[in-house]
């Protein structure tokens, strides 16, 4: 439970805008509000990627 923690703590950012990019997903593809919906959630998953992949390689070096 404790790696759990460490690592909501350390990509708390890139889990919002994961979970942004799933809401925006879900709500296009039920079809509920469809303007600019898919973009947003690409928009968003792509940042989230970014973060991630930024922090991991951050962890790397140190």
């Amino acid at each position: 439970m404790k790696k759990f923690n460490e690592f909501c703590e350390k990509y708390e950012a890139s889990l919002w805008q994961l979970i942004a990019a799933i809401w925006f997903f879900i709500y296009y593809f039920l079809g509920i509000e469809k303007d600019a919906l898919f973009g947003a959630g690409v928009f968003w998953l792509f940042l989230a990627v970014i973060d991630f992949v930024q922090k991991k390689l951050r962890n790397k070096k140190q």
